[in-house]
């Protein structure tokens, strides 16, 4: 999973310079979302491995996308960026301190992932759904760098 985050962090980096760094956002976060329902189909070592390549791949797009995206929409509040962005790391921290033992318990209960599963994959589906209502405060989505550049010295 790491090497497929360090890959992810990069290769669909670059697609978000490209594409638009939302648009990468909103596409990662939902595979990771339908990996992580799909998780629960997993009954051989062949099939893990996979889903911890997909989700490796684009959960580590996610987590790097989400600074500059920050950044890219409130540049005009350059001296604030800092505490935004800590601040959009707050709920995630909060969710991982507080996730791990819920489904310590849900696993001594029921000897079973299921539901550690299923609450992971459904907090992923809200947050990519939540990702569709944002628009850009520069623009479009599909928008590359160059067209950036080009319309903001007409």
């Amino acid at each position: 999973m790491g090497l497929a985050s360090t890959v992810g962090r990069v290769a669909l980096g670059y697609c978000a310079d490209v594409y638009g760094r939302l648009l990468m956002l909103r596409i990662s976060m939902s595979i990771c979302a339908v990996a992580t329902f799909a998780w629960l189909l997993c009954v051989h070592f062949w099939s893990i491995v996979l889903y911890a390549a997909i989700y490796g791949l684009f959960s580590g797009s996610v987590i790097a996308l989400v600074s500059p995206l920050l950044a890219e929409n409130f540049h005009d509040h350059r001296d604030k960026l800092a505490s935004i962005i800590g601040m959009s790391f707050f709920g995630p921290a909060l969710a991982n301190l507080i996730g791990a033992p819920v489904v310590g318990v849900w696993f001594d209960r029921t000897s079973s992932y299921t539901y550690g599963i299923l609450y992971a994959a459904s907090a992923l589906a809200i947050g990519a759904i939540v990702s569709f209502f944002l628009r850009a405060r520069l623009g479009p989505d599909v928008v590359s760098k160059s067209q950036v550049v080009e319309s903001s010295s007409v």
